[in-house]
C-alpha cells in the first residue's frame, strides 16, 4: 500500500477509535464500569405475528439488565449488562447469562430451551471518551469519540448526531478553504455533542441509580413527560424544547 493524502480526516472507526488513541486522548469513563457479557442464541421463544421483531430488554437484580435481539431467521443476540464491582470473581460465561435471565419468570421462559451457537463474548470497561474531538483537520464521530452505554441505543443516537455535525464542519470548511477548529461550526462541536451526551448521561444515571421502571409507569399517564422522555429514548437529546430539559430534570 501507498501513502494517501486528504484534506480532511473523519474518524468513524467505532470504539478502536484510532486517533483517539494514536493522539493519547482515549480515557475509560469510570462512571459506567459494567460488563458485556453476549452471543447469539437458537430457538428463543419469540413473541407471535406482527411483533416477533421486537427488542426484549429486561432489569434485573444486582444492576443488570438484559437484552433480546431477534434477527430475521432464527438467530437472537441475546447478553447481560452486568456491574463489574458487584459481580466481582463471577465466570462472565453462558450459564451467567442463563442465570441472570432466571430472575425473571418471562424471561426464563423465552430462553429455557434455547441454544448458543457461538462464543460468548465479554466486553469490560467498554464506556470510553476522547478529551479531544476535532483537530485543525480531523474530527471524530460515533464511538470514536465517546460510548457511554449501549441501554437505549445512545451509541447509534450519538453517532448519527456527531455525524451530522460533522457534514456540517465539513461543508463550512471547504466552502471557506479552512480547517476545521478556523470555523464556527468547528469551534462549537465538541460543546454541541457534549450538551446531548450530558442529558444521556443523566437518562443512565436515571436508569441505573433510581426506581427506573416504577417511575415510568406512573410517567405514562402524564402525557407531556411520556412524550419529552419518548423524544429523548428516540435520540432527540439535542432538543432545547424537550420539557424535561426546560424544566431541568435531565
Amino acid at each position: 500500500m501507498g501513502n494517501i493524502k486528504a484534506k480532511y480526516l473523519v474518524d468513524a472507526t467505532g470504539r478502536e477509535s484510532l486517533l483517539g488513541r494514536q493522539l493519547g486522548v482515549r480515557n475509560s469513563n469510570k462512571e459506567f464500569n459494567n460488563i458485556a457479557v453476549f452471543g447469539h442464541f437458537l430457538n428463543i421463544k419469540r413473541t407471535p405475528g406482527k411483533r416477533e421483531g421486537d427488542i426484549v430488554l429486561g432489569v434485573l437484580p444486582n444492576k443488570c439488565w438484559s437484552w433480546i435481539i431477534p434477527f430475521k431467521g432464527e438467530i437472537c443476540s441475546m447478553g447481560i449488562v452486568a456491574d463489574s464491582k458487584q459481580n466481582q470473581g463471577a465466570k462472565f460465561d453462558r450459564d451467567f447469562i442463563y442465570n441472570a435471565l432466571g430472575a425473571i419468570p418471562m424471561l426464563k421462559d423465552m430462553v429455557e430451551k434455547s441454544d448458543s451457537i457461538n462464543q460468548i463474548q465479554v466486553v469490560t470497561n467498554y464506556s470510553e471518551r476522547c478529551q479531544q474531538i476535532v483537530g485543525e483537520r480531523w474530527i471524530m464521530i460515533g464511538d470514536a469519540a465517546c460510548f457511554l452505554d449501549p441501554v437505549f441505543s445512545t451509541g447509534v443516537h450519538v453517532g448519527l448526531k456527531s455525524a451530522e455535525f460533522a457534514a456540517q464542519i465539513i461543508g463550512d470548511a471547504f466552502k471557506a478553504g479552512a480547517n476545521f477548529t478556523e470555523t464556527e461550526s468547528g469551534k462549537n462541536y465538541k460543546d454541541h455533542l457534549h450538551k446531548g451526551i450530558m442529558r444521556f448521561r443523566s437518562l443512565l444515571r436515571m436508569f441505573y441509580d433510581t426506581d427506573f421502571v416504577p417511575s415510568m409507569k406512573k410517567a405514562q399517564h402524564r402525557k407531556n413527560v411520556m412524550q419529552a422522555f419518548t423524544s429523548v429514548v428516540g435520540g432527540d437529546a439535542w432538543n432545547d424544547e424537550n420539557d424535561l430539559f426546560k424544566n431541568g430534570i435531565m
